[in-house]
């Protein structure tokens, strides 16, 4: 079996065969007492130590209740990471003018986070090979301990943008209700810098061609001409003699149906009613 490569505790790289001693030469840092090991640099004793069973310690041991921790625990650490490489996008992308050359580090990032958020999708689904009775069995030791309480996964919400009026109250109350002062702290500082959104928003904002310059029309302007020319070619083919009652029916139904998609995006107080219900992207176009 042919070995791409041998571990940071020896000094070369090799090819081996399976059975072939000559692999197995090299110099055991870990022996010279060099450098930390696997264990110590990832701090283990730590991250597996902090399984705590409060069934168990209660003389009634729910063995569910262990992957019920190894679970949330293992998000809070994907949030930390998330939280950690959202900090850096949002970082490039809060200048008056964002380094062409930060684009590849920018999508990569979001790119990461994307595919963050899909592993812990599916990693929540460990938790149906819980019996809904075994959970029963340890719920009782997590009162008044809830997912909502999460300090990173608000943090997280906040640098995303999620408007404060869309957010679902925690037991009738403000999802700050539940935290101390420090991170109270934590959570409006969060509130106070500008959001994943809000960068976004201002960076295409600034997308050459949007505004108009010396009299030329700006993209605004070419984008209606160009949406209205689409929809007069709609209704005209709905109006088309030729057709028959039941093909009319139905380009009339598409030409309506196109027509209040585009109006959501060209008629300003549609567009506003979107935006309030969190449907959209606010472009700040032009004032009629």
């Amino acid at each position: 079996m042919a070995c791409p490569y041998m571990g940071g505790g020896l000094t070369h790289r090799v090819t081996f065969m399976e059975g072939d001693e000559e692999c197995q030469q090299g110099v055991n840092k870990v022996e010279m007492g060099f450098g930390q090991t696997y264990g110590e640099y990832l701090q283990l004793d730590k991250i597996l130590t902090a399984q705590k069973l409060k069934s168990e310690a209660d003389g009634q041991r729910v063995d569910d209740e262990h992957l019920f921790i190894v679970i949330h625990q293992a998000h809070e650490l994907w949030f930390k990471q998330i939280i950690f490489d959202l900090d850096i996008v949002r970082k490039l992308l809060n200048n008056t003018i964002v380094d062409e050359t930060k684009t590849l580090k920018i999508v990569s990032g979001l790119d990461r986070i994307v595919k963050i958020l899909s592993l812990l999708t599916e990693q929540i689904t460990l938790l149906d090979t819980m019996s809904p009775l075994d959970f029963v069995d340890f719920r009782k030791y997590l009162t008044p301990a809830s997912g909502f309480q999460s300090l990173q996964f608000r943090i997280l919400e906040n640098k995303l943008g999620v408007k404060q009026e869309r957010r679902i109250k925690y037991n009738a109350q403000h999802y700050k209700n539940v935290f101390c002062d420090g991170d109270l702290k934590a959570l409006n500082q969060t509130e106070d810098e500008k959001s994943l959104l809000t960068l976004i928003e201002s960076w295409l904002e600034r997308t050459p061609g949007l505004k108009s310059t010396s009299g030329d029309e700006g993209f605004w302007d070419k984008y209606e001409k160009s949406v209205k020319r689409y929809l007069s070619d709609l209704a005209k083919q709905a109006e088309d003699p030729s057709n028959s009652e039941d093909i009319a029916k139905q380009l009339l139904a598409e030409y309506h149906k196109t027509s209040d998609a585009f109006q959501s995006i060209l008629d300003p107080r549609q567009h506003e009613q979107h935006i309030r219900n969190g449907m959209g992207v606010r472009p700040r176009r032009k004032k009629r």
